[in-house]
C-alpha cells in the first residue's frame, strides 16, 4: 500500500493573523506563516527574519560532533567534497528560522575562511542539500 504525501497546513487564528497584517504591512499569507510559527508582532517578526546568533542552539550537544568538525576541517584542507546534510529533525522552536538551524554549513563556511577557501553549493542538490565544494584562492 502506499500513500500520497500531504502537505498539511496548521491552521492560524484568525485574528492573530489580522493583527499582523496590519501591524506589519504584509500579507495574509505571511502573516497566516508568522502565526504558526508562534511570531506574535513586530519584534518577533524580526527576531525571526534576522536571528541573533543568541537564536541558535548550541551544536555541542549533538552526537559525534567532534567527528563532524574533523571530516569538514579534512575536507576543506585537501580541497575534497562533502556533503553537509543534517539527518535528524531539529529540535529548536518553530519561532527560530531555519537559517538559524543551519549551523553546519555557516560551521564549514567559517572552516573554508579560516583556511582561505570558499564554499558553494552545488547547483544539483540546492541550497538547503549543499555538496560542499571547497575552493582555495
Amino acid at each position: 500500500m502506499t500513500v500520497d504525501p500531504e502537505w498539511v497546513n496548521p491552521s492560524s487564528d484568525p485574528e492573530a493573523v489580522r493583527r499582523l497584517v496590519d501591524e506589519l504591512d504584509c500579507s495574509h499569507v505571511l502573516a497566516s506563516v508568522f502565526v504558526t510559527r508562534e511570531v506574535t508582532g513586530p519584534a518577533a517578526a524580526d527576531r525571526w527574519l534576522w536571528p541573533s546568533t543568541q537564536a541558535i542552539h548550541d551544536p555541542g550537544g549533538l552526537g559525534d560532533l567532534d567527528l563532524a568538525v574533523d571530516r569538514l576541517a579534512s575536507a576543506v584542507t585537501g580541497v575534497s567534497r562533502c556533503s553537509c546534510t543534517p539527518t535528524a529533525k531539529s529540535t529548536a522552536s518553530p519561532a527560530v528560522p531555519p537559517s538559524a538551524r543551519s549551523w553546519p554549513t555557516s560551521a564549514l563556511q567559517a572552516i573554508a575562511t579560516s583556511r582561505g577557501s570558499t564554499v558553494e553549493p552545488d547547483p544539483q542538490r540546492g541550497a538547503t542539500n549543499s555538496l560542499i565544494r571547497p575552493h582555495w584562492h
